[in-house]
């Protein structure tokens, strides 16, 4: 399997309507919407809305609506590895989450339709914020490749401090009602900018573009 940092990449694509499929729509959207890393299957890439330097979304190639059917396979995590590692190595500790939707444009995805993990440096628990934030949801402790049992086809949030491949575990609420930034609040009142939660109103073009030139100071090969 070959993984390589990349700075311009063509994405295959079997949808003309969603960006995350589309490189060349991605792009004229979003000017940091760049990825920096992928293989055959995955890539990630730096994000507008940037709340912390060093956030990075992780999106299979694939058209999907959430990545409860990946947190059982070696090749999502083997990527998921790398993408972590580095992040770390330059921004230090990191949690993940993922808003888990089930149909196009539900509220849950955020504006994005297909499946993403992000991977964001916290010098906090996202896990106790997120838990704390809002009493009337309920979270569920779970090892990650249990989730898919676990929420049974309904829509989620899942939330880790702990990035360890196929020992990962964390928090995972079971969604009633549609669920719109969930975490992008919780991050956004912890370090004190609450009204600056939404991606669409506040881009952080510069939190953005210090992530992309930093993750792309290195121009590896990686080979599994």
């Amino acid at each position: 399997m070959n993984l390589k940092i990349n700075k311009d990449s063509a994405i295959n694509s079997t949808s003309c309507i969603c960006r995350f499929c589309d490189l060349k729509l991605l792009k004229s959207v979003y000017a940091n919407d760049v990825p920096w890393i992928e293989n055959e299957k995955f890539y990630a890439l730096v994000t507008q809305g940037a709340l912390v330097h060093g956030w990075s979304i992780i999106f299979p190639k694939e058209h999907i609506l959430n990545l409860s059917n990946h947190y059982n396979k070696s090749s999502f995590y083997y990527f998921v590895n790398e993408v972590v590692q580095q992040t770390k190595n330059k921004f230090g500790k990191i949690s993940v989450f993922e808003h888990g939707s089930i149909k196009e444009n539900s509220l849950t995805s955020c504006g994005t339709s297909h499946a993403h993990l992000h991977v964001v440096p916290l010098q906090f628990s996202l896990e106790e914020e997120s838990i704390n934030f809002n009493d009337s949801l309920k979270w569920i402790k779970c090892r990650l490749n249990d989730l898919k049992s676990i929420v049974d086809g309904s829509e989620y949030l899942f939330v880790s401090d702990n990035y360890d491949g196929e020992n990962t575990y964390g928090f995972v609420c079971v969604l009633n009602i549609e669920t719109s930034q969930f975490f992008r609040k919780v991050i956004a009142n912890k370090i004190g900018i609450p009204e600056k939660f939404d991606y669409k109103k506040y881009k952080m073009d510069e939190n953005s573009k210090l992530t992309l030139d930093k993750l792309n100071n290195d121009n590896h090969i990686y080979q599994k």
